[in-house]
């Protein structure tokens, strides 16, 4: 009865549901369909796919150095450093890749030193080390003179006393020291040309023996590419 009189005056067929909408029959129609629906959904695809393929192009087409240098120094290198850095080792470099530059990439670390004088260094940036050294990943190394004293000092506790670090080098520069088999920049005219003065004053180069890496005929490579640079490196001072 309440029905009845809730009803009463209205048009049965208004009660009707409403018809099902009509399917799209042309292309014009179907697509303002899909893009009523789905256009929230096309622009997120769409953007994920765009930066997919562009890490991919960087990926494929990124150009790798041509001399990868680790700096282990006690002080950060700043910016204008590292670029220094870099122009005075590019100065000497090979164009190794053939692109008509000489790229050069550090990777520079930094310990750390505790009151008393201890070296250490964080746990990432060891196992970085560890990790370069054993798969001879990276060759060519600089320390200023306490890093390299502490590093020594540390890694010399695992192997035998008169272990060397870095591998022979022919050259006949002052700075060179046949025992370390590394070649120091103290006192090189240059390092004023590129912005260096303010770095440590004695910075020590070598490069990495290629023997018991996993490397293989990539280390060698980049070994002797590095052996290359060093040398380089002291007989130019030596003719300034």
């Amino acid at each position: 009865m309440a029905r009845e009189m809730a009803l009463a005056g209205v048009d049965p067929s208004e009660l009707l549901p409403p018809p099902p909408p009509e399917r799209p029959h042309t292309f014009r129609e179907k697509w303002d369909n899909f893009w009523y629906h789905y256009k929230i959904t096309f622009w997120v695809v769409a953007a994920i796919v765009a930066i997919a393929v562009t890490i991919l192009v960087q990926t494929v087409t990124k150009n790798p150095a041509d001399y990868e240098v680790v700096v282990v120094t006690e002080y950060a290198l700043l910016p204008p450093e590292t670029d220094g850095m870099k122009a005075y080792l590019a100065s000497v470099g090979q164009d190794v890749d053939g692109d008509g530059e000489v790229e050069i990439l550090i990777d520079n670390i930094v310990p750390s030193f505790q009151a008393d004088g201890s070296y250490s260094i964080g746990f990432a940036d060891q196992q970085k080390l560890i990790n370069y050294i054993a798969a001879g990943e990276k060759m060519i190394y600089v320390f200023d003179r306490l890093s390299y004293e502490g590093f020594l000092a540390n890694i010399s506790q695992v192997t035998d006393s008169d272990y060397s670090f870095y591998a022979a080098l022919e050259i006949t520069d002052a700075g060179y020291d046949p025992d370390g088999c590394y070649w120091s920049w103290k006192g090189d005219p240059r390092l004023a040309q590129y912005n260096l003065t303010e770095q440590a004053e004695d910075m020590l180069f070598g490069v990495r023996s290629p023997e018991g890496t996993a490397g293989g005929e990539k280390s060698q490579a980049m070994y002797e590419q590095g052996k290359q640079l060093i040398e380089a490196l002291a007989e130019q001072k030596e003719g300034n």
